[in-house]
């Protein structure tokens, strides 16, 4: 949200917060799913909530997108999501407890079950 602050305004810091806890309780939730009542690893929801909340951490550093400087604002966003994808793969493995080629099944399955979700809003939010 502060990367985008001279973009979007200053109402970009709020919708920034808001959107970042939903996205945190839809990827909790998609974590859930698949790995506790799909694949049965043990695992409560509050505790996949902590552990998940760790993985916004390195969305920090977009604030170093608010330099202007041909495409560094690209770099930073290319960089930011790589880092949060190695902190939801090693926060899955974490919180079920199963080796990192688990974590990273249940990760792609979400990811995939999340752009699903994502294609499906987006559908009825333009028809509505």
């Amino acid at each position: 949200a502060v990367g985008a602050l001279g973009v979007l305004g200053p109402g970009a810091i709020l919708a920034g917060l808001v959107a970042a806890f939903v996205s945190w309780l839809v990827w909790t939730t998609l974590v859930w799913l698949v790995g506790v009542k799909m694949f049965g690893h043990t695992s409560d929801f509050e505790e996949l909530l902590r552990t998940l909340g760790f993985v916004a951490a390195p969305q920090l550093l977009n604030v170093l997108a608010i330099i202007p400087f041909g495409l560094w604002q690209s770099f930073v966003a290319l960089v930011v999501a790589g880092m949060t994808l190695v902190a939801f793969v090693r926060a899955t493995r974490q919180a079920l407890d199963v080796d990192t080629s688990r974590a990273l099944i249940v990760a792609v399955l979400c990811v995939l079950a999340y752009v699903v979700l994502a294609l499906a809003f987006g559908t009825m939010a333009i028809s509505a």
